[in-house]
């Protein structure tokens, strides 16, 4: 009868074992979910704002574009105003941006080459 005893005092210890490395293993295999998770959900969040940053400098460089076309040969030597106008019409649409986005785009457009006026040798 004693060594039933024992053997029983002895099962449910291997039990208790058991039991204490699946807990530590079920935390070690969630820690490891979330921080998986979390890179997931990092990575996606940086590729959307990259996505979100195409956008803004499309929509920056469009609106300077739309105010060289607005003030035109008139405007040659008006920065100011030009810079005044691409703030005006970013906040009525609610974009924030700020001077550097401007003078990069001003920098593009100024760098590529516009195509021929009509009457130019094509």
């Amino acid at each position: 009868m004693p060594e039933q005893v024992l053997g029983s005092e002895v099962q449910g210890e291997l039990v208790k074992l058991g039991l204490s490395v699946l807990a530590i293993l079920a935390g070690v295999l969630l820690n490891a979910a979330r921080a998986y998770y979390a890179s997931l959900r990092q990575r996606a969040l940086a590729q959307a704002g990259r996505l979100g940053d195409r956008r803004l400098e499309a929509a920056v460089r469009e609106l300077v574009l739309a105010a060289e076309q607005r003030l035109g040969e008139l405007g040659r030597g008006m920065g100011n105003s030009k810079l005044a106008l691409v703030q005006r019409w970013a906040a009525q649409r609610g974009l924030q941006i700020d001077d550097a986005m401007i003078e990069a785009a001003v920098y593009t457009m100024n760098s590529v080459p516009s195509s021929a006026s009509p009457g130019e040798g094509v």
